[in-house]
């Protein structure tokens, strides 16, 4: 068990039914309030279960709703998360952990909300799980800077990449055996399934390639950069997040994503999780009422939009 501040207790051993008593005496809201407190440094509150080479976290990050991340291997490490849980939905599924295989259990756990990582993030996964180095940040200890790099960009838009090159390590690995018509043709096939991710690249560049995040220990407010521009935001203003994730599971470009953090005076930012993955604006925002959407093509349309109608629908 996890708790606030950096806070941890090991349990060992335990049946089905001690786990679930343990989950519901668990003061829950007590940390979670916690939490919130000290949002700008410290992870969610949650029960850890492990069973085999299977894992259950459960964390609360709201009175009375949990998340759950499963991570399981299979080959290689593969994770599922899922969100806006109820505390009967968390003691259903903790008895079902032991009880179920792995793919019945994610069957169960498909019925909620739920993001699924990559492919590549699941290769990465297998190395350390180093998706988590991709999106480093720097800056003083009491401080956190998040900008739009290279480095970043090219590993979401790496499997996109191998789609285009796969024409040609096919035709060398059947000897050049291909006429220049079928060549063309796979060759065509592979740029459609490549296109979506190299039209997301260039968007979330052109959106938010300039833009710079700096959050600071401890401050409810917030700094955007864009060049020479400065514009200050509070969170306490921030009435709602709008998650939009790919709804394309196996795509090359289903790593993408961006947030819409909506103001109370209609002021909208939109962050690509290039720029800040959605882990990191969770952890800084996390008080915050998030609506999950999905797209086909999760395209930026703004970078900061000033509305004086009031917010818009997100639909």
């Amino acid at each position: 068990m996890n708790y606030e501040p950096d806070e941890y207790e090991l349990l060992g051993s335990k049946q089905t039914s001690e786990i679930k008593s343990i989950f519901e005496q668990y003061p829950w809201e007590e940390q979670v309030a916690k939490h919130l407190e000290l949002v700008e440094s410290h992870a969610f509150p949650s029960l850890n279960l492990e069973q085999g080479n299977r894992e259950l976290v459960i964390s609360g990050y709201i009175s009375d709703r949990f998340s759950i991340q499963f991570l399981y291997k299979n080959f290689i490490n593969k994770s599922k998360l899922v969100y806006d849980l109820t505390n009967d939905e968390v003691l259903d599924l903790i008895e079902k952990f032991s009880l179920e295989s792995t793919i019945d259990f994610l069957r169960n756990l498909n019925k909620f909300k739920t993001i699924e990582t990559t492919f590549l993030q699941k290769v990465f996964g297998a190395f350390g799980r180093g998706k988590k180095k991709i999106h480093s940040t720097n800056g003083r200890n009491d401080e956190s800077k998040y900008e739009f790099s290279t480095k970043r960009l090219i590993y979401m838009f790496g499997w996109s990449l191998l789609y285009l090159l796969m024409p040609l390590a096919i035709d060398i690995m059947v000897g050049n055996k291909f006429n220049l018509s079928v060549f063309l043709i796979l060759q065509g096939f592979c740029f459609l399934l490549a296109l979506p991710g190299i039209i997301i690249s260039i968007n979330h560049f052109k959106r938010n390639g300039k833009l710079k995040l700096h959050f600071q220990k401890g401050e409810n407010r917030f700094i955007t950069i864009i060049g020479d521009k400065k514009q200050l935001f509070d969170k306490k203003d921030i009435v709602k997040v709008f998650r939009y994730v790919s709804n394309s599971n196996n795509s090359p470009w289903n790593g993408y994503e961006y947030s819409v953090l909506q103001f109370n005076n209609g002021v909208e930012l939109w962050l690509s999780n290039i720029l800040i993955k959605s882990e990191d604006l969770d952890k800084h925002i996390s008080f915050v009422d998030m609506e999950l959407k999905k797209q086909w093509i999760p395209m930026l349309k703004y970078t900061v939009v000033n509305r004086v109608d009031g917010p818009t629908s997100h639909n």
